[in-house]
């Protein structure tokens, strides 16, 4: 599957070995110091003590002050932020209470009020069945929130209750209604117009949290909307940081693939080819390679390593004459030359596996053309690999892609052909 390559940037170059080890040596020095505070200059001498430059130093504490000033900035601004969200918020806090605290003192002051004109049908009436459904949904209204609407529904049926007996009773004279008679009409009342009351409560609060949203408590999780949401994951892919890794990249090559093919019937030709690549591919896979792409008789494969890619190459060219002896059934043999090249870069994830761009890919091709019959070069960045995998190496006379390479097969022959003597592992 192709993978999408970015070049590393020259202001996030990592650095050599060398200079890692010098600043190591520079935390331990520095680690060992009891002063609190150093100034610039014993900054600069402790480094050369350890081989660092003074502009090496001075590039450090400037990178590391600016830092501090983004730092302090930002909880200067933070603690201006956070006043005014308080200074913003306290009057709002203000009239929710005082909002929720109107709604459940209604209901105290609803009930008395319906039971001074008990002697009224027509005032109880008023109190009892036809303003409990609005003054519920009010309530909700004000408090904005289900549980408090709830409970002053819950309280202005159960302050008007009282009141009730006397309307449901009205063709009594107010002496022939005993206890049990006042205890089953106010049973009766609250049995249906609590549920009834809590729900136009519900209603209330669920249209003011629709049209006026309450801000969110501490603790309550704040209602996001989904522009919001969108643009929180925008910002989280934008402050997601590329992964640096390091790939291989191994180009195979037959030698002198038309005599191959006119060699034999197209036929068996075509055979022994199809024959060849599925043994290329399954060596490739067998080291953790992937093959990337297909140009005439060559392919490309990707390997999470070096060491993974040089291993391969050098099974395809010690196992090729296997696979002439067992599979070919041209006249002529199989010959392979191989270039090997390696690259660390960030992985575009984001931009998805459509396509592979990498000057490793090419230098790869490259070496391999520059190669001969059963050998394999590679370029400078897999050097030490290359002696760990092939063993000794004996570097090409002249730079190959503005770079040094190195040839397997010269050093195997043990000849000195190109004036350099062979670097061994």
């Amino acid at each position: 599957m192709p993978m999408t390559y970015q070049e590393q940037p020259e202001s996030e170059r990592r650095f050599d070995p060398e200079t890692i080890r010098k600043v190591t040596a520079l935390a331990a020095r520095l680690q060992r110091e009891h002063q609190d505070t150093l100034t610039t200059d014993e900054m600069e001498a402790i480094g050369l003590e350890v081989g660092l430059q003074p502009a090496f130093i001075q590039k450090a504490i400037s990178h590391l002050e600016a830092q501090h000033q983004a730092e302090r900035e930002s909880e200067l601004q933070s603690e201006q932020e956070q006043n005014l969200q308080l200074s913003s918020e306290q009057p709002a806090r203000s009239g929710e209470f005082i909002a929720a605290l109107g709604a459940l003192a209604l209901p105290l002051a609803w009930g008395p009020l319906a039971y001074m004109w008990h002697s009224s049908p027509g005032f109880m009436t008023l109190f009892t069945l036809l303003t409990p459904a609005p003054l519920s949904a009010l309530m909700g209204f004000l408090t904005g929130r289900k549980k408090l609407s709830t409970l002053a529904a819950a309280l202005l049926i159960l302050s008007i209750s009282p009141t009730f007996p006397y309307l449901y009773y009205q063709h009594l004279f107010p002496g022939q209604i005993d206890g049990g008679m006042m205890m089953g009409a106010i049973f009766l009342y609250n049995l249906f117009g609590i549920p009834a009351a809590t729900y136009f409560g519900s209603l209330g609060a669920g249209l003011r949290t629709a049209y006026f949203p309450l801000r969110a408590r501490d603790g309550e999780q704040p209602v996001v909307s989904t522009e919001e949401m969108q643009s929180l994951l925008n910002s989280l892919k934008q402050q997601a940081a590329p992964v640096a890794i390091r790939h291989a990249f191994l180009s195979v090559e037959v030698c002198r693939p038309f005599e191959l093919r006119s060699s034999g019937p197209t036929v068996t030709v075509d055979h022994v080819f199809g024959q060849y690549q599925r043994w290329a591919d399954e060596v490739a896979q067998g080291c953790g390679g992937m093959l990337q792409n297909i140009g005439g008789d060559a392919r490309l494969f990707l390997f999470p390593s070096e060491n993974s890619a040089l291993r391969a190459a050098r099974r395809m060219q010690e196992g090729v004459h296997g696979f002439n002896v067992s599979l070919n059934r041209l006249p002529l043999p199989f010959r392979l030359r191989c270039g090997v090249s390696a690259v660390e870069s960030y992985l575009n994830t984001a931009a998805g596996a459509n396509g592979s761009n990498s000057p490793a890919i090419d230098r790869a091709i490259f070496l391999q053309q520059r190669a001969e019959p059963d050998d394999i070069v590679l370029s400078g960045e897999t050097a030490a690999a290359g002696l760990a995998e092939l063993g000794n190496l004996t570097p090409l006379p002249e730079a190959l892609y503005g770079q040094n390479a190195f040839s397997w097969r010269a050093a195997q022959q043990g000849a000195n052909a190109f004036g350099s003597p062979p670097m061994t592992a």
